[in-house]
């Protein structure tokens, strides 16, 4: 199977387990960021940086989660497994950071529910920074967030802001758009 097949094919996985149903039961919290930690680390297959960030496929890619880890383990499992099948060989690591400060280097960022209040810094900072932002917090993307994670039916999706990619000066490619619910951001 060439590189794009096996590549959609793991994409499509990870949507399938992502459509499972999420249960309300406080274990199952889990598997709903397992299910995104998942998607986390796959994006990376769908994303060029520029240049002056190791774009358009940087030798690694360093995932930042900042603020509170709602994760639990399933980020660092994932990187102790190995990218074997993930991110398309390329090397993730997990960096886990408290302040706008810790975010240099990222170059994909999940904000944490704790960050909604220094939001709007925290993307300034990561557009200059050419960092892809991804959250779950509500109204993220439609307010200049890239990636938001939304619940529909049950089910783990993501809508994506194409203008705040193109902010940031990086490009996401068509077959994670087609993947995901366009939104437009307030901005």
């Amino acid at each position: 199977m060439g590189t794009v097949k096996r590549t959609l094919a793991g994409l499509a996985v990870i949507l399938l387990l992502g459509g499972a149903p999420i249960a309300r039961a406080q274990g199952v919290v889990a598997t709903e960021y397992a299910v995104k930690a998942a998607f986390l680390y796959n994006f990376a297959k769908f994303i060029e940086w520029p240049p002056s960030v190791g774009g358009p496929k940087p030798g690694t890619v360093m995932l930042c989660v900042v603020g509170e880890d709602p994760f639990g383990f399933a980020l660092d499992e994932l990187a102790a497994r190995g990218v074997e099948g993930l991110a398309e060989g390329i090397p993730v690591r997990v960096k886990h950071v408290q302040d706008l400060d810790g975010t240099e280097g990222c170059h994909i960022a999940f904000l944490s529910n704790s960050e909604r209040k220094r939001l709007k810094e925290h993307l300034a900072t990561a557009t200059d920074n050419h960092v892809v932002t991804v959250s779950d917090l509500d109204g993220f993307a439609r307010g200049g967030g890239m990636i938001q994670f939304v619940l529909e039916d049950g089910r783990v999706r993501f809508w994506i802001n194409r203008a705040a990619a193109e902010r940031a000066g990086v490009t996401l490619s068509s077959r994670l758009l087609s993947l995901a619910r366009v939104v437009d951001d307030s901005r």
